[in-house]
């Protein structure tokens, strides 16, 4: 009886690197592939971009909350065109307290979850003082706030505003000017927003 010669030492390590490979596409075919935001009804941040929450939790005004519940958000001035307003606080009262605000701060907007400044609502204020020609800009109106602003009030010289449809400025936007008791449009839509004294927000909407 013949006995069988041995591989070669190098090709004793290419089968055994080609059964691992074999192994791992198989388990990959099988194992469930683990959900993506998108794919878990989040919305992804676009790569390059700082979280507009600044990576922390915000409990902005839920809309879920408890009824009569006060809430408000106090931001700082943009950078720049296209750049966020840097959420400074965020805070909610508990039923049958009130909140105060820095005398120094200036009320810019209120949203509201119903029409006709209906529903729940959450004063912004803004640490830079009225609107300007820039104004002020909101990259992503939170988790909480996100498709669910229906109607707003403005203050402040904040005359005209624009809201998009996703994060970041993207996607369908619309230009409003004064107070806006009905979104139309944009009902339950609304993922960033820019408002300004000026036509400014207007021109970012395009």
């Amino acid at each position: 009886m013949t006995t069988p010669r041995a591989l070669p030492t190098g090709v004793r390590r290419l089968s055994r690197l080609l059964a691992v490979v074999a192994l791992v596409t198989v388990l990959g075919s099988v194992l469930p592939a683990a959900a993506s935001p998108a794919a878990a009804g989040g919305t992804p941040m676009p790569a390059g971009v700082p979280h507009p929450d600044g990576g922390k939790p915000m409990p902005l005004a839920a809309p879920n909350g408890p009824r009569g519940t006060a809430c408000q958000i106090v931001i700082g001035k943009a950078a720049g065109p296209k750049h966020l307003s840097p959420v400074l606080s965020s805070e909610c009262a508990k039923p049958g307290e009130r909140l105060t605000t820095a005398a120094t701060n200036t009320l810019l907007m209120v949203w509201y979850t119903g029409y006709n400044y209906s529903g729940r609502s959450t004063k912004i204020y803004g640490v830079g003082g009225p609107c300007d020609s820039s104004g002020y800009g909101f990259a992503w109106v939170s988790s909480a706030w996100n498709d669910a602003i229906r109607a707003w009030k403005v203050f402040n010289s904040c005359n005209y505003s624009a809201a998009w449809e996703h994060i970041n400025w993207g996607g369908f936007c619309k230009k409003y000017y004064g107070q806006v008791p009905n979104a139309s449009a944009m009902d339950a839509e609304i993922s960033s927003m820019w408002i300004s004294k000026g036509s400014w927000a207007w021109t970012l909407c395009g």
